[in-house]
């Protein structure tokens, strides 16, 4: 029975794609200066998963003694997305040409080519592209993007199916191991399963702090050395919101002595929810010593605290984040916004 266990990561590998290039340069020359030299000169792609992308660079290495333009690179395939670092290539100097492909069913075993347009070279560079077999990913999605979340819609749940039998999944012969270093992140299976592959759900808790979130996920099979990488991204957002989003304020500059004041109102993102009271829960250490937050109604005033100079260490700038609790009815609910202070 494949069970899933949680625990702090203490190595990763990532998971190789399998992607080759041909070996070799081949050079492109004419009558002139120019002499253009292409490393490698084909890709081949021997497997891409299905639904994830592959990439592979291609250097473009100006060997003559005049300066190229790469005016137009072009794709014979809208699978394929391509870019170039640019487009002015002067004598000994390289530029390179990003190729990615996205594993699809009907890619299997096909060819396609990259197009390059020299100045100074009638014949265009093409750069065949070869991909070979589709397989069925070790990890689907790599990459669970929750979006905005509420934090009244806490917890949430997104998932991603693993499939050991699958090209590229560690070798170990015990159970299949998922961790993740964030508490605030739960992961459990839905259920057991007899086959090789399994669906893992990645909770987010209650306890996900507010803003922007980034987690990595690691899965493994028990005995492997290596593990693949899963990444959580979102922003999670309060049942209620600062209005302006944050405060800056300048001691001095527009009339010196002058307290500088920021009004904030607090806001409901539910229309039909007035807010009977708000008070500063938590303030940055650094942020408190500079600055008084009052809070009156649903409005909060942010002010440089008297006779307060500047840091001792030279700095201009003091930074920290105020967060804030509204309360109606028996509802809490908390938001934060940054602060910062900056000195003439």
């Amino acid at each position: 029975m494949t069970m899933v266990k949680r625990f702090v990561a203490v190595s990763a590998v990532l998971l190789a794609t399998g992607i080759l290039a041909a070996p070799g340069i081949h050079r492109f020359r004419n009558a002139g200066q120019v002499n253009i030299g292409i490393s490698p000169s084909q890709i081949d792609f021997t497997s891409v998963p299905r639904g994830q992308e592959a990439s592979r660079t291609v250097t473009v290495t100006n060997q003559g003694r005049g300066t190229v333009v790469v005016e137009r690179v072009d794709r014979d395939c809208t699978c394929t997305r391509v870019s170039i670092s640019n487009r002015l290539i002067k004598p000994g100097k390289t530029a390179s040409l990003f190729v990615a492909i996205k594993g699809s069913p009907e890619l299997q075993n096909s060819t396609s080519e990259v197009l390059l347009t020299l100045s100074a070279i009638e014949e265009k560079i093409r750069v065949p592209i070869h991909v070979g077999k589709i397989i069925l990913p070790a990890i689907d999605p790599l990459l669970l993007d929750f979006g905005r979340v509420a934090v009244e819609d806490l917890p949430t749940v997104r998932s991603f199916r693993i499939n050991r039998s699958a090209e590229g999944f560690p070798e170990g012969n015990g159970e299949i191991l998922a961790y993740c270093s964030d508490e605030a992140v739960q992961l459990s299976s839905p259920n057991d399963f007899a086959s090789s592959e399994q669906y893992l759900n990645v909770t987010l808790t209650e306890g996900t702090p507010l803003g922007e979130f980034l987690h990595e996920i690691r899965v493994t099979a028990e005995g492997s050395e290596n593990s693949l990488l899963v990444t959580a991204t979102g922003f999670v957002r309060g049942g209620i919101y600062a209005e302006p989003p944050s405060v800056a304020l300048a001691p001095g500059a527009t009339m010196p002595g002058r307290i500088a004041t920021n009004s904030v109102l607090i806001r409901s993102r539910d229309k039909n929810e007035s807010i009977d009271r708000i008070h500063v829960v938590d303030m940055s250490k650094e942020l408190d010593d500079y600055v008084d937050v009052v809070a009156s109604g649903d409005k909060l005033d942010v002010s440089l605290k008297r006779f307060r100079l500047g840091p001792l260490d030279g700095r201009h700038r003091v930074s920290g984040r105020v967060v804030v609790a509204a309360v109606s009815g028996d509802s809490r609910k908390l938001v934060a916004f940054p602060v910062v202070v900056i000195f003439q």
